[in-house]
């Protein structure tokens, strides 16, 4: 069965928030993450997350925009689990 895009929208907003929430607690995440830089997230235990999230960065990338994937194991209630940035180089 496929999700649809409003409930991939949905989550992936979630993981936006919670990821604010994230930066503001750690303000040192902050200072990583270029201007302007568009979020994408890699969720490891919802792949069909992660290809949602791409391929709305893909769609919405503004020319040499630089991109920051989160990559996290997943996404508990109300907190992102082991979260880490990592280069873009592979997206």
């Amino acid at each position: 069965m496929n999700r649809n895009d409003k409930e991939l929208a949905d989550k992936n907003m979630e993981l936006g928030f919670e990821f604010s929430r994230l930066v503001l607690a750690k303000p040192e995440l902050a200072r990583k993450i270029p201007e302007n830089a568009l979020i994408v997230f890699e969720v490891e235990e919802d792949p069909a997350l992660t290809s949602y999230s791409k391929r709305l960065a893909k769609e919405t990338q503004e020319p040499n925009q630089p991109i920051v994937v989160v990559h996290v194991e997943g996404l508990a209630p109300s907190r992102l689990i082991h979260p880490e940035l990592r280069p873009a180089a592979n997206f």
